[in-house]
């Protein structure tokens, strides 16, 4: 008697439950994770601009009314000094969001060694996403670290991008695209090195 194929919605199914098996999308979300920090070292950058500015009007305005400097050089100073504050601000914010994107990068990685674990796991979703995004070659490169092991390399936001990636896919209108070949590649992933 020959094989019944699977039906799209119980191979779409299926999927679904190895990535939710898999994957807790709300610990993956670099996005919604990142972004508080973005606004947070804007801030701190701007605070820095407006500090360094009002330091150099403040000592221009006091040498103004001590009429120690013209006003014409009062109103030089003041537009001279919009390009240091500028300056100050953009290092500063870039900075700032260099050390709060670091902690955040640092929670990611040890979450995705946690999931990688020894034997990888991303790698075996393979098939899923050559067939989602067959683009995309940074989730290619995540997918090969993952597959050699090399769990130190991984970059956590094209992790954290390929995971939803592989959700969406399953989930909305790329769900269609899924096959039965494609479905027992996976499973067939999932049986190697456990």
């Amino acid at each position: 008697m020959a094989k019944k194929e699977k039906s799209r919605r119980r191979i779409k199914k299926d999927m679904l439950e190895y990535l939710e098996n898999a994957y807790d999308l709300t610990q993956l979300d670099y996005a919604k994770r990142i972004k508080p920090k973005k606004d947070i070292a804007k801030i701190y950058g701007l605070v820095t601009a407006f500090v360094v500015y009002a330091i150099g009007f403040a000592g221009g305005y006091y040498g103004w009314t001590f009429n120690n400097v013209s006003f014409e050089i009062f109103i030089k100073i003041s537009w001279v000094l919009m390009l240091p504050a500028s300056v100050a601000g953009v290092v500063t914010w870039m900075l700032s969001f260099n050390r709060l994107e670091n902690r955040v990068r640092h929670d990611f990685f040890v979450i995705i060694k946690n999931i990688e674990s020894e034997y990888g796991l991303i790698w075996r979703f393979k098939p899923l996403m050559s067939t989602f995004d067959p683009q995309n070659v940074a989730a290619k490169k995540v997918i090969a670290q993952s597959e050699a092991g090399e769990f130190n390399e991984i970059d956590v936001e094209v992790y954290a991008d390929a995971v939803h990636v592989l959700f969406s896919g399953v989930q909305g209108k790329g769900g269609e695209k899924l096959s039965n070949e494609t479905a027992d590649e996976v499973v067939e992933n999932f049986k190697q090195k456990q």
